[in-house]
């Protein structure tokens, strides 16, 4: 199965913005469709299995004293 951007963005809850930087630069293998980019459903199951980089959130370091 074939996913959009929104798709996406939506699976792995980040931002389409950020989906659509990771396609262009290739970090995420996506198949264009004319015009139409979508993202093979086995690349968002690596994804969310492996700990991409791109699914792992800053925290703040508010908390922490230097």
């Amino acid at each position: 199965m074939l996913h959009t951007v929104e798709e996406a963005a939506q699976r792995l809850r980040l931002s389409p913005h950020t989906i659509r930087a990771a396609v262009r630069i290739g970090t995420i293998p996506s198949v264009r469709l004319g015009r139409r980019v979508r993202i093979a459903d086995e690349t968002l199951l690596a994804l969310e299995r492996c700990g991409h980089p791109l699914l792992t959130r800053r925290t703040a370091d508010a908390g922490l004293e230097t």
